[in-house]
């Protein structure tokens, strides 16, 4: 399965309780980005959760606490992956085939947004 968080409940009574609003059976996840220890029913349904305005942005979930990117973790690999493909998809259309050139324009809208 997947690695337990590094605090334990009888150490960490009280925060633990906290997180889990007092729910004695909750499980925790911890993200390995940030180290942020969340409850694994609300973190499941923030992995879920999809855009629903006009505006669709394609980018990995972050920490709801501390908004680091989740860019490693076992229970949701599978959806850090599709975001994942989903981001290259729209590099190879926007940039083309030639990952080069696409490396080379990236570089230079960050440098020209620099400015």
């Amino acid at each position: 399965g997947e690695p337990c968080p590094d605090k334990c409940r009888h150490c960490y009574r009280e925060r633990l309780a906290e997180i889990a609003n007092g729910d004695p059976d909750a499980r925790f996840v911890q993200l390995e980005d940030c180290g942020h220890v969340l409850e694994v029913d609300g973190l499941d349904r923030w992995m879920d959760t999809t855009d629903t305005g006009d505006k669709v942005e394609i980018q990995l979930k972050t920490c709801p606490k501390c908004k680091t990117p989740i860019r490693r973790n076992l229970r949701y690999g599978n959806i850090i992956k599709k975001t994942l493909a989903m981001i290259e998809k729209v590099k190879k259309k926007w940039y083309g085939d030639d990952t080069e050139t696409a490396q080379a324009s990236a570089t230079s809208i960050r440098l020209l947004k620099e400015l």
